[in-house]
């Protein structure tokens, strides 16, 4: 899809979280930033509570932004926020 794309990339480019591990590095060589839903993880966090695992895993396998509907549990997995 990148080819549609010759004179400039798009800068972020939105993929199925599942598809990450295969796809950001082909991404990332094109300057571009990996998106992906985090509904899944949001889904575990709103039934179950506190699912760091799940949005660590995101961002391990190549996210650069999840989009979450909740962003201050994705902030605490990462480090970047307390409870």
């Amino acid at each position: 899809m990148l080819g549609l794309f010759p004179k400039r990339a798009p800068e972020v480019i939105e993929i199925p979280v599942a598809e990450a591990p295969m796809l950001a590095a082909t991404i990332h060589a094109a300057n571009a930033k990996v998106f992906a839903n985090g509904w899944n993880v949001d889904a575990l966090e709103n039934l179950v509570g506190h699912q760091p695992k799940g949005y660590l895993k995101m961002w391990s396998d190549g996210c650069d932004i999840v989009q979450t509907e909740y962003p201050a549990a994705a902030l605490i997995a990462l480090g970047r926020a307390s409870k």
